[in-house]
């Protein structure tokens, strides 16, 4: 069966040939070993039909793919000439390139002579729309693709490619990724440098639930309502001490004064004046001594104020510990299965 292929114009004018002479015939003969049995050389014809009318139609992407699954079925080095035609039509010059060579190398002494020579010579063109890219990784065994095609695995050594802006991206077994966007001229290499960095640290295992585990240590809520009380009163009484303190100073300076003026006073008015500075004395200490007993109070309850997280926590000189908050139409070619 013969079908006409029109594609827009290519430099390599070339009939798109893929004729059922390179098949055996499977209909006269069993198939060798490693051959296509009939049902899947039928199979492949279909693709291929199917491949000529997409690319008529205009979908060379799909006609592609229909090419791709008749070489699958039925792997006939004629049909590899086709996909580098329809890989040339797409713009991909590397896979045309690619598969022209499998074509002449497969096809060996297959192939007509002035094909051959076209072939090699579309290749040597095609060769100036190309560049290369090197892919260096940190990570060895990372899987590397071009425009989201798997080519290899790092390292890579320098790979062909299209000419222009190609996206170059590694993948690592545990799941790490790194993409960088290269620009590739025509005959030129470019490194791609990729950096997977370190893996986030593992989660730490759940609690074993049949494992007795200590309770954690209760954490300071606050200050509970009689350490507040104790220290207020603690702060009364010292600012009290300091008034008193204050004025029993005055009071014997005032003493001491009346002591040594003249004429003297009398008697009773210094005995007055020394009960004042013994009470205001006296007054004093009994505030400092209420200040310092209420701050110890004050203190002792700061220090052993327990959560209120707990039922029934255990009564034991609290520790102070900080917490930190952590907080992507020229050429008309035929073709015949």
């Amino acid at each position: 069966m013969s079908t006409t292929l029109t594609v827009r114009p290519l430099a390599l004018c070339l009939a798109l040939v893929a004729s059922v002479t390179y098949l055996p015939n499977v209909r006269a003969e069993p198939a060798a070993v490693g051959q296509p049995h009939a049902p899947a050389i039928r199979r492949a014809e279909s693709h291929f039909k199917r491949g000529v009318e997409l690319y008529n139609e205009g979908n060379a992407e799909a006609a592609m793919v229909e090419f791709r699954r008749a070489y699958d079925l039925a792997p006939r080095f004629p049909i590899l000439y086709n996909m580098a035609q329809v890989a040339y039509s797409l713009n991909d010059y590397a896979a045309a390139v690619a598969l022209f060579e499998r074509y002449l190398a497969q096809g060996g002494a297959g192939v007509p002579e002035e094909r051959r020579k076209a072939v090699a010579e579309e290749i040597k063109r095609l060769r100036g729309r190309m560049g290369r890219v090197h892919v260096i990784c940190n990570v060895q065994g990372a899987q590397v693709t071009i425009d989201d095609v798997i080519v290899g695995q790092s390292p890579l050594s320098a790979i062909a490619v299209n000419i222009g802006r190609r996206k170059v991206s590694v993948f690592s077994t545990d799941g790490r990724s790194a993409t960088q966007i290269v620009e590739v001229p025509a005959g030129e290499t470019v490194v791609a440098r990729l950096i997977l960095t370190a893996a986030d640290a593992p989660a730490k295992p759940a609690p074993d639930p049949g494992q007795q585990l200590s309770p954690a240590p209760a954490r300071a809520t606050g200050l509970s309502t009689g350490a507040i009380v104790a220290w207020a009163l603690a702060g009364s009484m010292a600012v009290g001490a300091v008034a008193t303190g204050a004025l029993a100073l005055q009071a014997s300076r005032e003493l001491d004064k009346a002591k040594q003026s003249f004429p003297v006073e009398s008697p009773d008015h210094l005995r007055d004046q020394e009960e004042s500075v013994s009470r205001k004395a006296l007054l004093t200490d009994a505030l400092i001594a209420g200040a310092v007993l209420s701050g110890t109070v004050a203190l002792l309850l700061t220090l052993s104020r327990e959560s209120p997280e707990r039922e029934t926590p255990p009564r034991s000189t609290a520790a102070i510990s900080v917490v930190p908050a952590i907080t992507l139409t020229g050429l008309t070619m035929q073709g015949r299965f």
